[in-house]
């Protein structure tokens, strides 16, 4: 939300785009009409890269008319293409930001790169278990499409996981590739390698990455190449930190105050942790309707509300304490686990630390049962301060 107002060129829609481009065909065109051609057509030849974006718009009109659905719904191949493209241009000091989303769901067949596909009805089957609201909201067994092939939602999820697993090894290779093909890039600058989130598969009965803070979920990869050229090359992060913390010290970089990698290490350990040396990590709820969910008799209140919940962690190298609020009340209730890397035991019988004051406030300040507030996407990103 508004990153447009500070990203000098942007490359959207990447996979409606084969050449490397600032125009996006697609946001251009509200219908496919003759009057929307010709608006497209005008800015085509008025713009910049002529060839590259009519390349483009004839690729995207294919997509469109044709609804290509490839088996493999991700494009990290040609992304790091066009990182290749736009980073050889450069003249002067620049910060790139690139989404690889080839781990990202949805989870239907094998990469590109290996030898087996999987049976087409296997990949039906896996397309027909998308949407997991019916797991999460209901009690249903799993849809026809899906019983056919799998005999239960365990089996169905094991082997969503297993595809989950080749695409995030197909993202190491596409990285690896670019890593052998871009030496000096990496003996030159700084590379920051980072997860966004994981993946659950029915852990604690949960699914993706909606409300739980579970270690499958928040434990993420964080890799960094620093300068040739800085002092201290190696140094290990030994304390957990977040992705705010990265994104704090990468700032501090930008700005000239970081030159060595123990100063970077120690402002990502500085902004990750509060002053008692917890990394704050928070869920927001998903971002479907509530009420919407709450007006469809398909799906059980109860499972609504014990999703429809914020959550705040402190995490500590020792234990995590979770305090979590209901959509549509001002309760706050807590439990603390002990954390391993693939799993989490609830600790009943500790006592919990108060909360914070800022933490209780972010928890219940957009409760409002009149109107559901809280559900609304730009409510919830000023409440946690994007916008």
């Amino acid at each position: 939300m508004g990153f447009n107002h500070y990203i000098d060129v942007p490359n959207d829609d990447i996979h409606r785009k084969l050449l490397p481009s600032e125009f996006s065909p697609v946001k251009s065109v509200e219908e496919i009409s003759v009057n929307e051609a010709v608006s497209l057509a005008t800015e085509v030849i008025t713009r910049p890269n002529r060839l590259r974006n009519t390349v483009n718009a004839a690729y995207a009109t294919y997509r469109e008319l044709f609804n290509q659905d490839p088996s493999y719904p991700h494009h990290g191949e040609r992304i790091f293409n066009h990182l290749k493209s736009f980073t050889s241009q450069r003249t002067a000091p620049m910060l790139t930001v690139t989404n690889v989303l080839d781990p990202h769901n949805p989870y239907h067949d094998t990469p590109p790169e290996m030898k087996e596909s999987r049976p087409q009805p296997e990949l039906e089957a896996l397309r027909a278990g998308d949407d997991n609201r019916i797991y999460l909201l209901t009690s249903e067994d799993p849809p026809e499409g899906v019983s056919s092939i799998y005999d239960g939602w365990e089996s169905f999820f094991h082997a969503q996981e297993s595809i989950y697993e080749e695409y995030a090894q197909e993202a190491d290779r596409l990285l690896q590739e670019w890593h052998n093909a871009q030496t000096n890039r990496f003996k030159e600058d700084l590379v920051v390698i980072l997860g966004d989130h994981g993946q659950l598969f029915g852990a604690e009965e949960m699914v993706g990455h909606h409300t739980s803070l579970h270690p499958h979920g928040i434990n993420v990869p964080l890799a960094i190449d620093p300068p040739h050229n800085w002092k201290t090359p190696t140094k290990a992060i030994d304390t957990p930190v977040s992705t705010a913390g990265v994104g704090c010290a990468l700032m501090n970089v930008i700005a000239g105050e970081i030159e060595t990698t123990k100063e970077l290490v120690n402002n990502i350990s500085y902004y990750s942790q509060d002053s008692n040396g917890a990394v704050i990590a928070c869920a927001d709820g998903p971002t479907w309707s509530i009420p919407a969910l709450h007006e469809d008799d398909r799906f059980d209140d109860s499972l609504i509300d014990k999703l429809a919940v914020r959550k705040v962690a402190y995490i500590r190298d020792e234990r995590v304490d979770i305090y979590r609020s209901p959509w549509d009340t001002e309760t706050i209730e807590s439990t603390s686990f002990t954390y391993t890397q693939d799993a989490r035991n609830s600790v009943p019988e500790r006592d919990t630390p108060p909360i914070t004051d800022d933490a209780e406030e972010w928890l219940v300040q957009m409760y409002n049962p009149e109107n559901e507030q809280r559900n609304t996407v730009d409510a919830r990103l000023e409440a946690l301060g994007y916008v």
